[in-house]
């Protein structure tokens, strides 16, 4: 089972503002899919969600806007079919 996230998010990011290759972080993402950090996490371990661009140092991870639209296209029909 997929674990919705609960919390409201500090600082909104506008993903109609935001071109394909911009990076946003897990909280984004987390609210833009509807899935818990923890989820999102899991599922990329799984590969079944994508992976944060590679790291250069120690920071944050990041996600491209492109690879998270396109999995959102991909998955909502089978997001929609467990719930």
């Amino acid at each position: 089972m997929v674990k919705e996230r609960s919390k409201a998010p500090r600082n909104r990011v506008d993903w109609n503002r935001l071109d394909d290759d911009a990076r946003v972080r897990i909280d984004a993402v987390s609210e833009e899919t509807g899935l818990a950090k923890g989820t999102i996490r899991n599922m990329v371990s799984k590969g079944e969600f994508p992976a944060p661009l590679p790291k250069i140092g120690p920071g944050p991870n990041y996600w491209r806007v492109g690879d998270i639209r396109r999995w959102l296209r991909n998955n909502r029909g089978k997001r929609a079919a467990n719930e």
